[in-house]
């Protein structure tokens, strides 16, 4: 019996049986194969019906083991339920047998099915495997058969330790939808920080990069196409030259008569990724997704965090002796029939405190550290765990708050981690990748915890977790003014608080005694030298929530609903804005700033306006990027980022959810196809003219709102917005937005 030492690296069901792909800490690489014998849970009608069907069906040959089991049906029902657990040989027998079942003599004896609806490799995940895939594991094996698997745990450890090839397929015609008809005109690779071509007639070159991946032998392929189906053109392209290559790591037949696996079998030993699937996470925050879910990666980017929140529910019921109820057979208990006083009473969000609009000095921001977590755990809060009184039980820990605390208490491993890493490092990088998508799942965790398409959903759980928060804001309040201090504005899980002359010190002994008293953690996140509270663009009464800057005393910007935050800022509004805010704070007080640095500010917009007007801005700082929310078909106004896709689309594919990146030529063209250019066009471009008065107008937009509390009047610098073109906007916002509804 060998033994050895590395990370779970894919896993996957084939011919009857589990495949594991090891990754061992020497760099090499395992194929084990593991037993695995699918079984299900039938619940009888009466106890004569389950004797009936136990005798009928221990007659079977299919089946290779029955005996009676008592487990939990229902998620908000504690009691359990005895079933018959039927065990089979073989994939066909299973699905041979459940064929049976629904002939009538025997389905008139059946009340449910359970754990039906679970895929094969869910049920040998969840039931038989239960070691999260991109763990470091212990294995012990025997002439590639699994004998043993343990999971090590290394908290200490946290770079993934797989090799990566980054691949681009580039097809004649250049198209972003690749036709298995266009030839291959070129592949571009990269590994181990070398660039590779090749460029030869397609079936040398295919040959050649066929032997170039089978030689760098990499774990995961990352391909730059951003079409989905870039490994089936790859196929495709060789079986149509009649070529016989592998890009895995375990001989495939590509020809075989049984094609529905050929290209899961074609590229076994490796996980492949579209370039999207890498943007969207990282590497590391797809281990991490993988490893919350107990999915493999290849599963991880085509589900949903929803999705990948199910199967998370379904693991932890499954280690609690539920079973998971047939579909068409599950009630959902999400929400209670109850008064429509009661949903009123009941059903509210986080609480907030209207912000004091204005500019204020030395103030502080007391912050709870995962505050709806935190809820969760302490309170045990759970999908089972609150009925119709929604009074949560104390124990046991319930399924929500097991898996919150577990994230929970890795977030902060890795957010102590990322302080002792190099900034720059890639270790940081990835820690931080991690502990993004930690956060990601915590908030999604919450945010579904009374959702319909959660199966475990309950409304009074969410309702509650929302009732918590809003007690503990409020006592939050209660401390700070008997304290002397001034609540000048809270949003759920932030107070802004202010008090004449207090130092960081009083600040922290003020978070200390609203932290024992509330018995939740606090953090004291910034301590502002001026801080400056807005109100909404559209109405200059109205509070705007979120929607702030400041600079702290250690002189750090901080900035919230402003053009330094948004994702569709140019580049050097972006700039601007940050230099215009540094050149506002550059002083002592509140009264200097009305003396000096408002008059600098004013200066540094002349400034930026004559770079603008004089044609001296570079071209990829004005560049614009917006995401396309849906098909461009389906707009119905031609908005600046849809003309430039539509555009585009003459040449590239382009589809709902890609970033558009443009520019203004002429925003008062007529037509609105030649009011913007891509920026792809304009790359080699440097002579294009941009739209100098649309740019100014951006400027003055990103100055007013710095600079508009302060009573900033950009007619100095030009006319005055136009409140038609603002409702204009707004319309057509409108309209984007209930096109896009009527889309689904």
């Amino acid at each position: 019996m060998t033994r050895c030492t590395g990370w779970l690296f894919d896993v996957y069901i084939e011919d009857d049986q589990a495949v594991l792909w090891i990754k061992t800490e020497e760099g090499n690489t395992l194929k084990l194969v593991d037993c695995y014998e699918p079984y299900f849970y039938i619940e009888p009608k009466s106890e004569k019906d389950g004797m009936e069907l136990f005798q009928i069906l221990s007659d079977m040959e299919l089946i290779k083991e029955l005996r009676w089991e008592h487990k939990f049906t229902n998620i908000s029902n504690n009691v359990t339920q005895k079933l018959i657990r039927v065990e089979t040989y073989l994939i066909d027998h299973y699905n041979l047998l459940l064929k049976v079942l629904e002939h009538d003599i025997l389905r008139q004896r059946i009340r449910h099915l359970y754990n039906t609806h679970l895929s094969h490799l869910q049920r040998y995940l969840f039931t038989q495997l239960k070691i999260q895939v991109t763990t470091r594991v212990s294995v012990e094996y025997e002439d590639r058969k699994l004998k043993s698997i343990k999971r090590i745990k290394n908290d200490e450890e946290i770079q993934p330790h797989f090799s990566i090839m980054q691949v681009e397929i580039v097809a004649t015609t250049e198209q972003a939808i690749l036709d298995t008809d266009d030839p291959i005109q070129s592949i571009n690779s990269r590994y181990d920080e070398v660039d590779s071509t090749f460029n030869n007639d397609e079936s040398t070159l295919l040959q050649d990069f066929s032997n170039y991946v089978i030689s760098k032998d990499p774990d995961i392929i990352i391909f730059k196409n951003y079409d989905l189906a870039v490994l089936n053109y790859l196929l495709e392209r060789i079986k149509i030259l009649s070529l016989d290559l592998q890009i895995g790591r375990w001989k495939t037949d590509i020809y075989s008569r049984d094609q529905k696996q050929v290209l899961q079998k074609w590229i076994q030993g490796r996980v492949h990724l579209t370039q999207n699937d890498h943007n969207a996470n990282g590497l590391a925050g797809l281990f991490e997704l993988a490893q919350f879910s107990y999915l493999p990666i290849s599963l991880i980017v085509k589900y949903s965090i929803g999705r990948l929140i199910t199967n998370r529910n379904i693991y932890e019921m499954l280690t609690r002796d539920f079973v998971i109820p047939n579909n068409n057979s599950y009630e959902r208990t999400y929400e209670h029939v109850r008064t429509l006083e009661d949903i009123v009473d009941k059903d509210k969000a986080g609480m907030i405190f209207s912000p004091k609009v204005g500019l204020h000095e030395n103030v502080a921001v007391l912050d709870y550290n995962d505050e709806f977590a935190n809820i969760i755990v302490n309170e045990n809060i759970s999908y089972e765990t609150i009925g119709d009184n929604q009074q949560p039980y104390s124990s046991p820990l319930g399924i929500l708050p097991q898996i919150v605390k577990q994230l929970v208490n890795k977030r902060i491993h890795l957010k102590h981690s990322l302080k002792q890493l190099p900034s720059d490092s890639q270790e940081a990088s990835h820690c931080e990748q991690r502990a993004d998508i930690i956060k990601k799942i915590l908030v999604c965790l919450y945010g579904t915890s009374g959702s319909y398409w959660n199966k475990c959903g309950n409304m009074s759980a969410f309702e509650v977790i929302n009732q918590k928060s809003r007690e503990i804001l409020l006592k939050t309040k209660d401390i700070v003014q008997e304290l002397g201090y001034e609540l000048i504005y809270a949003d759920t899980d932030a107070a802004f608080v202010h008090k004449d002359n207090a130092t960081e010190q009083d600040y922290d002994e003020l978070r200390a005694i609203v932290s024992r008293i509330t018995g939740m953690s606090l953090s004291l996140e910034y301590h502002y030298k001026f801080l400056v509270l807005l109100p909404l663009e559209a109405d200059e009464k109205l509070e705007a929530l979120k929607h702030y800057f400041g600079i702290t005393y250690s002189k750090e910007l901080v900035t919230r609903g402003i053009a330094t935050r948004r994702h569709d800022t140019p580049n050097f509004i972006k700039q601007f804005q940050t230099e215009l805010l540094y050149t506002l704070f550059a002083c002592d007080n509140s009264v200097e700033i009305y003396d000096k640095t408002l008059e600098d500010a004013l200066l540094c917009i002349t400034k930026t306006i004559d770079k603008i007007m004089t044609g001296e801005m570079g071209l990829q700082d004005l560049v614009i990027s917006k995401q396309l929310r849906m098909n461009i078909y389906s707009y119905r106004s031609i908005f600046p980022h849809v003309a430039a896709a539509i555009q585009l689309s003459n040449n590239e594919r382009v589809a709902r959810s890609d970033n558009i990146e443009y520019v203004y030529t002429d925003s008062q063209h007529q037509n609105p196809l030649s009011r913007v250019m891509p920026a792809q066009f304009i790359r080699n471009n440097d002579s294009l003219e941009y739209d100098k008065e649309k740019y100014k107008e951006m400027l003055l937009d990103a100055s007013e709102t710095v600079l508009g509390i302060f009573g900033f009047d950009r007619t100095l610098f030009g006319k005055p917005k136009d409140k038609k073109w603002w409702m204009q906007l707004r319309r057509n916002r409108m309209s984007d937005v209930k096109a896009e509804i009527e889309s689904y």
